[in-house]
């Protein structure tokens, strides 16, 4: 998302106070996201005449109930792409919340780049797993597919490759190797159509396959 675009309105439930501030806070502070609302529970969410662009749950339990509250906020904010916040890594709860329809998955301590990052992710259409999720569903989801080959990679892409499964972004990568994003985003566009692993999960596989991490 830039500036020229349009604004990003985010609807935040948190059952936790300090985390609902803080929360509020740091989306205000944002270029192009705003806050057109905050609640406690998701009971309170679903009455609220808002049309969110994104909502940040996080009041996610890790059992069953999450797959109703997705669906319930899917239901009543259908153009909205919902962020959940998780206190701890549970790949069943993850793999629940995703198959509810949630779009991107974080933990509670993630620093608060990554939030903003994973807000602005999803409110461009893409999907944003905190890189620990990723690593881990890549390794419990791929663990008996072959190992594509990686020899074809140039040096600069393996590069590029294994900074993608440490977790780094395109343009933290181009800070990173002091290349341009337009040349990252290159570099990635290759790997990816060379390796036939089209998500970040797919590539993180690769490159722990591979040894490069």
């Amino acid at each position: 998302m830039t500036l020229a675009d349009p604004t990003a309105e985010v609807l935040i439930i948190d059952n936790a106070t300090v985390d609902r501030e803080g929360e509020e806070v740091l989306v205000r502070g944002e270029a192009g996201l705003k806050v057109c609302a905050k609640t406690e529970t998701l009971e309170q969410a679903l009455t609220l005449a808002v049309q969110p662009t994104v909502v940040i749950l996080g009041v996610v339990s890790g059992g069953p109930s999450d797959l109703t509250a997705i669906e319930r906020l899917k239901a009543r904010f259908p153009d909205a792409r919902i962020v959940v916040l998780a206190h701890m890594i549970d790949l069943a709860a993850v793999q629940t919340a995703l198959a509810a329809g949630a779009d991107g998955y974080l933990l509670k301590g993630a620093p608060p780049a990554v939030l903003v990052r994973a807000v602005r992710a999803v409110a461009g259409g893409d999907r944003y797993l905190d890189p620990e999720i990723g690593v881990a569903l890549a390794i419990e989801h791929d663990q008996d597919r072959s190992v594509p080959v990686v020899g074809d990679l140039t040096p600069s892409e393996t590069e590029v490759l294994r900074q993608i499964a440490l977790g780094h972004t395109n343009a933290e990568i181009a800070e990173l190797l002091a290349n341009s994003l337009r040349t990252i985003e290159a570099h990635r566009a290759r790997i990816q159509r060379k390796l036939d692993a089209h998500t970040r999960a797919a590539l993180v596989r690769v490159a722990r396959d591979a040894g490069l991490v």
